[in-house]
């Protein structure tokens, strides 16, 4: 004996409703662990983000930092003790890229925003104006820097 139910479209088997309460549970569940994981991703992104902003900040102003490594703060000085000029833009572009290579909308903007930057500068070439870098010298290096980087180039 089959039990039957009412549903939106006539008469639905239990066993078959059986079924698909299952596989929406299933679903459910499977959702709430990518939902963890893009979480942990975006934390891991917002860390990077952070990092390399004080970065650039440190860069931009050309600070000499301490880069010595010490087991705690508190016992210093240690006789341990070095600086230099902190001078990696490069290494905090990796750093930041890692993150965005693999994302399709990131890359997009990213070439979007290269082709608007070099259609500006051809523009006010055409026009004779300003004393801005010649727009295929900018190309030549985003060119350059990318294909060094991995990065599909559509500009």
């Amino acid at each position: 004996m089959r039990l039957l139910t009412q549903g939106a479209d006539g008469y639905m088997n239990q066993q078959n409703k059986n079924s698909q309460d299952g596989r929406l549970a299933s679903e459910n569940i499977r959702l709430k662990a990518e939902i963890v994981v893009l979480n942990d991703k975006l934390n891991a992104h917002r860390s990077t983000m952070a990092y390399c902003m004080t970065q650039l900040d440190v860069n931009f102003n050309g600070w000499r930092l301490f880069n010595c490594d010490h087991a705690n703060f508190r016992e210093i000085p240690d006789g341990q003790n070095s600086t230099r000029e902190v001078d990696s833009t490069h290494e905090i572009q990796l750093e930041l890229l890692q993150d965005y290579v693999d994302d399709d909308k990131f890359i997009k903007e990213y070439n979007n925003y290269r082709r608007t930057l070099l259609q500006h500068h051809r523009a006010h070439e055409r026009a004779n104006q300003g004393r801005g870098v010649a727009s295929f010298r900018i190309k030549s290096e985003f060119v350059k820097l990318d294909e060094k980087r991995g990065i599909p180039i559509k500009y």
